[in-house]
């Protein structure tokens, strides 16, 4: 674990601190000073090693030890089925009516976020050519290239038409 160029107390001043509390008979407030502390931190890694000795005084994670709204394994087993047969997110929200939000934290929690994740097992094969001259290879041209084009009522021969700049 990297430290910034200030930091005050490391992992290896932090028993320095409790000894000298402890062993060398300091009062917290000089100790903290010693340290170059305020005495707020300084009583709060004095409780942490009056807890849990040496090994409460070493970085631990900042995640929460346990979320009370975390979704029921039984919810996560209704949401893996569908998704595994590809359903997308908002389908499968809807049959146990949950937030599309919370379905795709779960998902993505499970790996099955993204559609290419969602089924491994499966390959698409684009062909079943097997020898050479089988397949033929056409290039189609749209005729509306680099544009757009959409259904606004127009007449075939003005969805036809060329793009001409502009």
């Amino acid at each position: 674990m990297s430290f910034h160029k200030n930091a005050r107390l490391t992992p290896q001043g932090r028993p320095l601190l409790v000894e000298r509390i402890t062993e060398q008979g300091r009062s917290v407030t000089q100790a903290a000073q010693a340290g170059g502390l305020s005495t707020s931190p300084a009583y709060h890694w004095l409780a942490r090693n009056r807890c849990g000795g040496e090994a409460a005084l070493a970085d631990r994670s900042s995640a929460p030890q346990r979320c009370s709204n975390r979704t029921s394994a039984k919810r996560v087993a209704e949401i893996k089925g569908p998704r595994q047969q590809r359903l997308s997110g908002p389908v499968i929200a809807r049959q146990p009516g949950m937030p599309v939000s919370t379905l795709g934290k779960v998902l993505r929690r499970m790996s099955l976020g993204e559609w290419r994740r969602s089924n491994q097992s499966r390959r698409w094969c684009a062909t079943n050519a097997s020898g050479r001259g089988e397949l033929i290879h056409i290039d189609v041209i749209a005729p509306c290239v680099g544009r757009m084009v959409r259904d606004r009522g127009e007449t075939a021969s003005q969805q036809a038409r060329p793009y001409r700049g502009g």
